[in-house]
């Protein structure tokens, strides 16, 4: 108890000092209570590495997380997610570790839960932003929500050189959100307006930056696939 409770106040206070959010806005404000005021609410378990630390305050700070969050990791380090997942992996943010860890997650869920009947979720998200040095490769997030179904995925690449760190990171820790509102059977979609403004923000100040990598953000596409527990089992055999 005592561990799942420390894991959790170090995510806390890990978002405060480094996204330094002040206060929600309204639109995930909303959403949040959406999400919790579910007849049933989820039963949540979120573990996050590379980004989306945002999500902690969005979750946190709506009234009626009490009734719903159960824990909340952020396993940063390589030795962190290796002992979380119990085998280190060859990448690390690719779909793959996503999914382990939104497996994990539901089946922490499922331990940690005492609501009878409530559905249990598993959150994973791993991300690659900007960074100091510039990192070579695509800033992309994949995530993933895992039910008692199967597992809902979703992967999202990046413009880079648009966005400061802490803004890609609200990027995805939105794109979680909207996910997680999606699987709880919310009237959301993520290439339309006005959901595609929730989770792609607008860019910084225009005179600052190329015109033409402003406009690339359009070509930013959400993407969700749903796999069956049936098909991830054939997968895995």
């Amino acid at each position: 108890m005592w561990h799942g409770w420390f894991s959790l106040m170090t995510s806390f206070f890990l978002v405060l000092l480094v996204a330094r959010t002040s206060a929600l806005t309204a639109d995930v404000g909303s959403l949040a209570r959406e999400i919790y005021g579910r007849p049933s609410p989820p039963q949540l378990v979120v573990y996050l590495t590379g980004g989306g630390a945002q999500l902690v305050p969005m979750l946190l700070t709506t009234p009626g997380a009490s009734r719903s969050v159960l824990e909340l990791r952020v396993p940063y380090a390589q030795r962190a997610l290796k002992d979380l997942l119990g085998a280190e992996p060859t990448r690390y943010c690719v779909p793959d570790v996503a999914r382990s860890l939104a497996l994990a997650a539901y089946e922490r869920a499922q331990e940690l839960s005492s609501e009878e009947g409530a559905p249990c979720m598993g959150v994973g998200c791993t991300a690659a932003l900007r960074s100091t040095p510039e990192r070579r490769g695509q800033h992309r997030c994949y995530i993933a929500v895992a039910t008692d179904e199967g597992v809902h995925e979703l992967e999202l690449m990046l413009t880079k050189g648009v966005r400061e760190r802490a803004e890609e990171d609200e990027v995805v820790s939105r794109c979680m959100l909207l996910g997680l509102a999606k699987v709880c059977g919310l009237d959301v979609a993520f290439d339309v307006t006005p959901w595609r403004e929730f989770w792609s923000l607008a860019a910084g100040p225009s005179d600052e930056i190329d015109p033409a990598m402003v406009a690339s953000l359009a070509t930013e596409e959400l993407k969700h696939r749903f796999r069956m527990r049936s098909e991830l089992e054939a997968a895995a055999a």
